[in-house]
């Protein structure tokens, strides 16, 4: 009997492929581009309060491929701005990867099946030169796994000599953004979770006055839009909770013992 012919066989998908699928959904791409929007919108705040100094743009692309690690592929915007008037140093970063979770990781996550994946998001830190000034964090993401999704972020607030009313005006302002989608935002419950996460055990204390923390806001609790809407206002959210605080303590002088603290800090 004659052996069947073998089928010619089909065009050979990478793994590098494979996961890049994640990252062309176009809610994906409506994401990345909104971030990217806010790494702009907010370097552009940083400049205008520095007066001096801007930043240095390092627009990065990930081979295609990878090298080894866990990201396959990708691209993003780094942004750094040193020695200025008023920020001593400011970074804020976007980028949008692909790539394979280690099986040890995949097996942790709550959230979607298989070990590729796709992330975007954008996150600063800023660090002022004058001790009344505080630093800032804020991290706003998005991941998918395996045919399922979810955001993740937050912003909090480190002093290094508190300002009730500066405390007042960033608490409320985050606050606000979280009343805008009732249905999404518990700001009590993420403020806690703010506290919690951030907690320095090495210290006994929470790590500045904190602000909100989420994660794992997936598409099967709520409609994805829905989300992406709050996670879209609590970067804006973050313009208007901070800014305004540098404008007020900008131009105050401290002494050097001040200057000492906010190192020690």
């Amino acid at each position: 009997m004659n052996d069947l012919p073998t089928p010619p066989a089909g065009p050979r998908i990478s793994l590098a492929d494979e996961a890049k699928t994640h990252s062309e959904d176009p809610f994906f791409q409506k994401c990345a581009d909104q971030f990217a929007e806010l790494q702009q919108a907010i370097c552009t705040e940083v400049e205008r309060a520095d007066g001096a100094a801007t930043f240095v743009i390092d627009n990065w692309e990930r081979p295609h491929g990878g090298d080894g690690g866990p990201i396959l592929g990708g691209h993003g915007s780094t942004r750094i701005l040193e020695g200025g008037r008023v920020f001593e140093r400011a970074g804020v970063g976007f980028s949008l990867v692909f790539g394979r979770f280690t099986d040890e990781f995949a097996a942790r996550l709550p959230v979607g099946t298989g070990n590729l994946f796709a992330a975007t998001g954008v996150s600063l830190v800023f660090h002022p030169r004058s001790p009344h000034l505080p630093t800032v964090h804020m991290n706003c993401r998005r991941l998918s796994r395996g045919g399922a999704g979810w955001f993740g972020g937050g912003a909090d607030l480190t002093p290094y000599y508190v300002n009730e009313d500066d405390a007042r005006h960033f608490h409320q302002t985050l606050a606000d953004s979280c009343d805008r989608h009732p249905e999404i935002a518990d700001y009590p419950a993420m403020k806690r979770a703010c506290d919690r996460y951030f907690f320095n055990h090495h210290r006994g204390e929470c790590r500045g006055i904190g602000g909100t923390f989420f994660d794992y806001l997936t598409d099967e609790k709520h409609p994805r839009d829905d989300v992406f809407a709050f996670v879209a206002d609590t970067g804006k959210a973050l313009i208007d909770a901070y800014f305004p605080i540098v404008a007020r303590h900008k131009d105050r002088l401290w002494t050097e013992e001040e200057r000492r603290w906010q190192l020690i800090r």
